[in-house]
């Protein structure tokens, strides 16, 4: 089955679209403003014409637990719908199986423990970049999104000197 942008929720295509923005991890960054969760909290608030810190908790970089709800969720279904294929909350995948899809849904445990700041593996490429696309075509989304990029940009920069990847 081939999943359309627009089949997508709109948590979903942020979420998505963050994803594939390649933003250093927040693991090696360092700091708490990369969290994949708080980089889609803002970037849909934004996308919805709310004030940046809708979704977080005070100034954030926390979200709020309500969006965290959701954001496992829609994880849930991307992974579902075989866009991505998530952590099982475990630090391991999941594993798809192909002979009855159903089974490798993510149970209600493994998205509780699912770390929301680990990347995804992304299966469907060409939908990731289209929700990106989308995200970008928003001047709010667009300035918020490449401050990250470009930070995140100097973070690989000064890792690669370090050594890593070698």
């Amino acid at each position: 089955m081939t999943v359309e942008l627009d089949d997508l929720a709109p948590l979903a295509q942020t979420y998505l679209g963050v994803v594939a923005a390649g933003l250093v991890p927040v693991h090696l960054a360092n700091d708490q403003h990369f969290r994949l969760d708080y980089v889609t909290a803002v970037c849909h608030a934004m996308a919805r014409d709310l004030p940046p810190g809708a979704d977080l908790e005070g100034e954030g970089p926390r979200p709020r637990p309500a969006f965290l709800d959701a954001l496992r969720a829609v994880i849930g279904d991307l992974d579902a719908c075989g866009v991505i294929v998530a952590g099982a909350g475990d630090g391991h995948l999941a594993v798809v199986p192909f002979l009855d899809p159903t089974l490798g849904r993510l149970t209600a445990g493994q998205l509780a423990k699912l770390d929301l700041n680990r990347l995804p593996k992304v299966i469907d490429s060409y939908l990731a970049h289209r929700a990106l696309d989308a995200l970008l075509a928003r001047p709010a989304v667009y300035g918020f999104l490449m401050e990250r990029y470009s930070a995140s940009s100097e973070i690989w920069q000064r890792l690669a000197a370090q050594g890593y990847g070698r």
